[in-house]
């Protein structure tokens, strides 16, 4: 399902942020163990639980992004929420409980654009974690 870059979170967020580093879904995604897998320096495929790329969670892993990509982020007393503004247009920003979720929906949205794909298995989480019940993203253009 199509989902708006600005809502993801959770495993659904480092997935996306995951895909933009060049890891690729593994199929057979079960809400307990997601695998996505790269080749790496040597060709070889390396695949890992998402869970060990938690980029929304974790500086140490979203740092070199953040760093290469030249994000910022700052704190909003307005929306009581962290900004980080769009690099593709400084009229918008990304807003997140943290930092790092704000600099990483940016950084998703910059790769893969305003929506993304979730597997269907994961849309349970964005909508627990957003308490609302999401139905499939459609375009529009942006204002």
């Amino acid at each position: 399902m199509k989902i708006k870059t600005a809502v993801l979170i959770g495993l659904p967020l480092d997935l996306a942020v995951s895909q933009c580093q060049g890891y690729e879904l593994v199929k057979g995604v079960t809400l307990a163990k997601v695998w996505v897998e790269r080749k790496n320096a040597r060709g070889v495929m390396d695949p890992r639980p998402i869970s060990t790329l938690n980029f929304s969670r974790n500086p140490s892993l979203s740092q070199s992004i953040i760093e290469s990509e030249h994000i910022g982020t700052s704190w909003s007393n307005l929306w009581n929420q962290w900004l980080s503004p769009d690099t593709r247009n400084a009229a918008f920003s990304f807003i997140g409980e943290t930092a790092l979720v704000a600099a990483m929906r940016n950084y998703v949205a910059s790769k893969l654009g305003d929506e993304v794909d979730v597997p269907d298995e994961l849309i349970p989480e964005i909508e627990e974690q957003h308490q609302l019940e999401l139905e499939p993203a459609t375009s529009a253009p942006r204002a």
